[in-house]
């Protein structure tokens, strides 16, 4: 089941039937559920490494706002729109329950 609407309180993390690899700091991966290959740049696959383990979306923009210059609403609406993107194509994992 795909779910939309992901917000700062759900959890995420990468789907267990995605396999990837890293390669000179990009990540490539492949959903086995679709089939289909993915690639991410630098920030994307910090972001991908910081979802190995389900982390809390909020968590997640406080750990790249450590990281990265950026201002909070830029970075919650990027982060936002790229794990909705990654929720389409079946490679996130997301948890719609409250802590």
């Amino acid at each position: 089941m795909k779910i939309k609407g992901i917000s700062l309180e759900n959890l995420v993390s990468k789907h267990p039937k995605t396999v990837e690899n890293n390669i000179d700091g990009s990540t490539i991966m492949m959903s086995v559920d679709e089939g289909k290959y993915f690639g991410l740049d630098t920030i994307g696959s910090y972001v991908w490494s910081l979802i190995q383990e389900p982390i809390r979306v909020s968590s997640l923009i406080e750990g790249l706002l450590q990281k990265y210059e950026v201002d909070r609403e830029t970075c919650e609406k990027d982060v936002l729109v790229f794990l909705e993107e990654l929720n389409k194509d079946g490679i996130l994992k997301v948890d719609n329950r409250p802590e």
